[in-house]
């Protein structure tokens, strides 16, 4: 199993059974390659957890994403998603 699908079932581990869909278009605030994640929003900031080929497409913070995926919101933690398609317009 390559490792980010290893990530993935860790962190799904203690969340909810209830996966929400997503689809926002916000500013990147935060770029994290060691753990493959993008926050976005300011006010209601959230951390979308990509995949690698699609980190690959997040270059610089403040630019305008649109993420698609599933809200997920753990037991005893913060909520996050988990992105299953992000677009980054020209």
């Amino acid at each position: 199993m390559p490792s980010f699908e290893r990530k993935l079932d860790t962190l799904l581990e203690d969340a909810s059974q209830d996966e929400i869909p997503f689809s926002k278009a916000d500013q990147v605030r935060l770029i994290d390659l060691d753990r493959g994640v993008i926050r976005i929003g300011k006010k209601d900031r959230i951390d979308c957890y990509l995949r690698p080929e699609d980190m690959s497409q997040i270059t610089e913070i403040g630019r305008q994403v649109e993420v698609y995926g599933r809200l997920i919101q753990p037991l005893g933690g913060k909520k996050f998603v988990v992105a299953d398609r992000v677009i980054v317009p020209d």
